[in-house]
């Protein structure tokens, strides 16, 4: 004998409190509830899920420690919190796709642990508004606005290719450094910087080994001259004035304090070398060299008033030979007091002595 429910519409189910434990079937709907004593249609029990196509739930759904398992899709329109662990797909052949925007920041749970990217898929581009790492930063190329210094002043500004910095450190530089451009500022292949480096004033560009060693500094031509070049520029013709147009310092830096004892200088009308173990090279010049554009060299003076100018002793070691003209080629000479020749004509040496030429090696007149 078939056991009978009680049963009736949904209509009349909602206006009944069903007894505690008593079952009640739906005509219309197919659902079965329960009655708990004080809930109006009772509780329901079951329903034909897979006949409704877009079922929804009246309350919170507690998985009570299971577990929803399955395939398909989760769409969900609204928020979604989570705690604990969450794993995101299990294998490299799964992908995650990220169409919103992230409002928090990304943290790991192990300081220096993961990476983002690998070398076999890297990411394509970055954006930050700062950048702090310890550690190395490689590339093949690498293209900035402008480096700051630690107290915010430039270090690099690539609109005008200037650095500006006392001094510039590395152990190496791995890549290459583009400029705003993107034309190449430094190739570190070749070891090439491809642009002007300009050094604003009182600045220095600092070449030198951090440990006790020797430097150099080689200008190198392929198939061609290496040139040193040091250009004085101005906004103003420099064509009528003397200003030194570059100079070569060599110096000693010690204890005592830095001291420039030797000078390599040019301008407009001259080269000069000068030389003082003091420093003190204004002081001292008798230790200067200067060579005027017009072929002229004194020594110990800053201006030649002959071919040869020497201000001071001069000492030959081996022979030296007096200049040797014909009687006409004195005569066309512009002769001051001093002047000594040996005269090919007379076969005599002869000076320029109180205005008239005389015979050395008896005084008559010449």
């Amino acid at each position: 004998m078939a056991l009978k429910l009680r049963r009736g519409t949904d209509s009349e189910r909602t206006t009944v409190v069903f007894a505690e434990g008593e079952p009640v079937y739906v005509t219309d709907t197919g659902e079965l509830y329960i009655g708990d004593g004080s809930t109006a249609g009772g509780l329901r029990v079951s329903n034909e899920l897979e006949l409704d196509l877009s079922p929804s739930l009246g309350g919170n759904l507690d998985l009570n420690q299971n577990n929803i398992v399955g395939t398909g899709n989760i769409n969900i329109d609204g928020n979604i919190t989570a705690t604990g662990e969450i794993t995101l797909g299990d294998g490299i052949e799964d992908n995650i796709t990220v169409g919103g925007a992230i409002a928090s920041s990304l943290i790991p749970d192990t300081d220096r642990e993961y990476d983002l990217g690998n070398t076999n898929a890297a990411w394509r581009n970055g954006y930050f508004e700062g950048l702090t790492v310890d550690g190395e930063i490689k590339g093949n190329s690498i293209r900035i606005d402008s480096i700051f210094l630690d107290d915010s002043t430039p270090f690099i500004t690539s609109e005008s290719n200037t650095v500006s910095a006392d001094s510039i450190e590395s152990n190496s530089i791995t890549g290459n450094i583009l400029t705003q451009d993107s034309t190449l500022f430094f190739d570190s292949f070749s070891g090439n910087v491809q642009t002007d480096l300009i050094i604003p004033s009182e600045n220095l560009l600092t070449v030198g080994p951090n440990t006790i060693g020797t430097t150099r500094l080689s200008i190198i031509g392929s198939d061609d001259r290496g040139i040193l070049d040091l250009t004085h520029r101005s906004d103003t013709d420099l064509t009528t004035d003397n200003f030194l147009y570059g100079a070569l310092l060599f110096s000693r830096d010690d204890p005592n304090g830095i001291f420039t004892t030797s000078v390599i200088g040019a301008g407009r009308d001259n080269l000069f070398l000068a030389a003082s173990k003091t420093g003190d090279l204004a002081a001292e010049d008798i230790n200067n060299f200067v060579v005027l554009e017009d072929g002229n060299l004194t020594i110990g003076g800053d201006q030649a008033e002959a071919k040869l100018d020497v201000r001071g002793d001069a000492k030959v070691a081996s022979s030296f030979q007096f200049g040797s003209l014909t009687t006409t080629e004195r005569n066309a000479l512009t002769a001051v007091n001093g002047f000594v020749i040996y005269n090919t004509t007379d076969n005599k040496f002869q000076g320029y002595q109180n205005g008239v030429w005389i015979n050395l090696d008896d005084g008559t007149a010449a």
